[in-house]
């Protein structure tokens, strides 16, 4: 039973001592694959928020960017037609009857069936100087047709010849793009790139008065009604126009370093005059204020050279002191804290007084975007720092040369925060046998050679008594040594201890905290105290009513630490460790006592090195009377028939922390893994246990009993 004892001690103790040394496994031991992996590690993030996105301190377009044009705003005319065939018909009508001429030309030339409608008569002329085809003659037909306000209409095998007001009824749809049949038709034209209402304004004059012409702005669909003739000149002229416009557009993005996009874009204006830019053919300027840029748009490409040109020679700064609105979103501070922080380093070189300029030299300062250009000299506006703590950003009025001063800090300053990962154990160590005068006694006396060194005490430094007395207070008050190490002589005296029953682990914490922050972790109960009590008699003086006041009292354990990380890997803390007890409950008290053990220091120590604080030592003295009974409670007399036994327990608390700083995702991910592994006694090993068969449980072979010397 003792065996079992000391393992489950011994298990205690190793999860305390996790912070300080790192798990060794046993040979032939198994592990879960989960534990034995290693998570792939993320791509780690820029802490400088210009590379991983947008910045406000760097602007985002540093060089013009040009983009040049075909120059081509329509597209070429279609290659010409083939050459036709050679006619065999003419063609000589003079004030025929429709009829006649409907009979010879679709009868006895075409052999087509028709169909007159009976509001479709009239004379006809018709003459042609030369033969003409198959494939001309219906066309021709058509023209005639369509200058005595009738319609030639293919419906099924016939075609029908009637008013054109009758003719959109039942006329075949055609899409643009396919062949197009003789007859008259609706075509259907999808427009790509050109409004259906631009498109209309051209067509209408061409195709006349009385043509059918329909628009659909919503699908940006073009139909047109008309012979074969007028369907084929619009088929030419949407294929002209219908093109993408700025694909033959030049297009400049200017940036502005000095002047923003309105100024500089009024000045162009005056230079270059209202109506070179009312006409969008020419010039056309777009003032892109989110990048201070301004964008010039041009059909000719040597119009972007020359507005370059001007664009460099106006971006100077002039002589005024006024200050433009620059937004900076912070990306890993707390944006109260930083503007506090600039204005402390800024806000004074802008409130001094207005010095005057040495003879010959001018002031410069950035000129204000409503400002008017002729106005005259100005005050100085004062350098302002304001935070926007909804958004997390800053807004910083400030002239150019004076930001491009507060961008520099900024960059120092807006960095991804180090994190610190704190592994504590606070540990009670009973002192009897070789411990009894407490672990740096026995460190230094009974310690093997092999481990003596590792570590340090105050007797190790070459200074005097007053000198030590004076290093401890300032590193941990209340304590009488400190070892700084990686925890190898602590170790072995506590493993020591905990084979021995010696050792109580109070808490073993582990918290994760950004650097400079201060992180608490509470672990206890909370018990009621009784704090007065009033009894109420009442008149009669019978059943009095007992009142009682409670409170709450947090007891347990209660760290406090704020870690502060140098750049050469030292960690300074601001350590506050409480430990509350219950003690004994004395007689004619209703509430316990409470005992009460307090560190409140400031220690350093390096990453990853373990800082041991102990020589804290407690005296529990604890009186117990026995013997004959009831004689020896007698007053007097009683200590003639027993004896009064009073134990002494002194027990010494240790502290052990541990620094781990997490400068990245990499170091997060290792720590988190090695956290797993320290959990696999915990979880594995009474998992494995209960897997195995009940055949292969058997219990351990007894030790051999040692031969006596005799």
């Amino acid at each position: 039973m003792i065996r079992h004892v000391k393992s489950i001690t011994a298990l205690t103790l190793i999860g305390a001592l996790a912070a300080c040394e790192s798990l060794t496994h046993r040979p032939g031991e198994k592990l879960p694959l989960e534990l034995l992996e290693v998570p792939p590690v993320p791509p780690e993030t820029s802490e400088n928020p210009s590379k991983a996105g947008a910045s406000p301190l760097e602007p985002p377009l540093k060089e013009a960017e040009i983009t040049l044009g075909t120059g081509q705003t329509i597209r070429p005319p279609s290659h010409p037609r083939p050459s036709r065939k050679p006619g065999k018909y003419t063609l000589n009508f003079d004030d025929a009857d429709l009829g006649e001429v409907a009979k010879v030309i679709l009868g006895d030339i075409l052999k087509v069936n028709y169909v007159l409608s009976p509001r479709a008569a009239g004379k006809i002329t018709l003459q042609t100087t030369r033969p003409l085809n198959r494939e001309e003659v219906l066309p021709a037909l058509e023209l005639v047709l369509r200058m005595n306000g009738l319609a030639l209409v293919k419906k099924g095998d016939f075609y029908w010849i009637g008013p054109m007001d009758e003719a959109t009824q039942g006329a075949p749809l055609s899409l643009t793009g396919s062949n197009l049949p003789p007859g008259f038709q609706v075509r259907i034209y999808p427009l790509r790139y050109m409004e259906v209402e631009s498109i209309q304004k051209i067509l209408q004059p061409l195709l006349g008065p009385k043509s059918l012409l329909y628009t659909d702005p919503v699908r940006n669909l073009l139909l047109v009604a008309g012979t074969s003739a007028e369907l084929s000149a619009t088929d030419e002229v949407v294929r002209t126009f219908d093109v993408n416009f700025l694909k033959g557009m030049s297009v400049g993005l200017f940036p502005l370093h000095n002047l923003d996009a309105e100024t500089l874009s009024a000045d162009l204006e005056k230079a270059l005059g209202k109506k070179v830019l009312q006409d969008a053919s020419l010039l056309r300027l777009i003032p892109i204020d989110r990048l201070n840029a301004l964008m010039v748009i041009t059909r000719q490409p040597e119009y972007l050279q020359l507005a370059q040109t001007w664009i460099k020679r106006l971006d100077r700064a002039v002589s005024e002191e006024t200050g433009s609105v620059h937004v900076y979103r912070v990306q890993n501070m707390d944006a109260k804290k930083l503007a506090e922080t600039l204005n402390q380093i800024f806000t004074g070189k802008t409130q001094v007084p207005r010095t005057q300029v040495a003879p010959g030299s001018r002031r410069v300062t950035l000129k204000g975007r409503n400002q008017p250009q002729s106005s005259a000299r100005r005050t100085q506006t004062p350098l302002r720092i304001i935070a926007d703590e909804p958004n997390n950003a800053l807004i910083i009025i400030a002239n150019q040369e004076q930001y491009r001063e507060i961008e520099k800090v900024i960059k120092d300053l807006d960095r991804l925060p180090l994190q610190v990962l704190i592994d504590a154990s606070i540990i009670e160590v009973t002192l009897s046998d070789d411990l009894k005068y407490g672990l740096e006694w026995f460190a230094q006396n009974k310690l093997p050679k092999k481990y003596s060194n590792t570590g340090y005490s105050t007797d190790g430094l070459n200074l005097g008594d007053a000198a030590k007395t004076a290093l401890l207070n300032a590193l941990a008050p209340g304590f009488s040594y400190v070892w700084q190490s990686k925890s190898q002589e602590i170790g072995v005296i506590l493993q020591m201890a905990a084979q021995q029953g010696k050792l109580n682990v109070v808490s073993s914490p582990s918290l994760m905290v950004l650097n400079n922050h201060e992180a608490t972790i509470n672990v206890g109960d909370q018990i009621s105290l009784q704090t007065s009590q009033a009894t109420n008699t009442g008149s009669s003086g019978t059943n009095p009513i007992i009142t009682a006041t409670y409170q709450q009292r947090d007891t347990g354990v209660q760290l406090k630490i704020k870690p502060r990380v140098n750049t050469g890997g030292l960690v300074i803390m601001d350590l506050e460790q409480k430990v509350d007890d219950i003690g004994r409950q004395l007689p004619g008290n209703p509430n316990p006592t409470i005992i009460q053990r307090q560190i409140t220091s400031t220690v350093a120590v390096k990453d990853g090195d373990t800082l041991v604080l102990g020589g804290l030592i407690k005296d529990n003295r604890d009186q117990s009377q026995d013997g004959i009974p009831w004689l020896y409670k007698l007053p007097i007399i009683g200590h003639l028939f027993g004896t009064t036994t009073e134990r002494i327990k002194r027990t010494e608390l240790v502290v052990l922390i541990t620094p781990r700083v997490v400068r990245n995702r990499h170091d997060a991910f290792v720590l988190t893994n090695e956290f797993r592994l320290r959990l696999k006694e915990l979880y594995q090993t009474p998992a494995e246990y209960l897997k195995q068969p009940p055949k292969r449980r058997r219990s351990p072979k007894p030790a051999p009993v040692p031969e006596s010397a005799g």
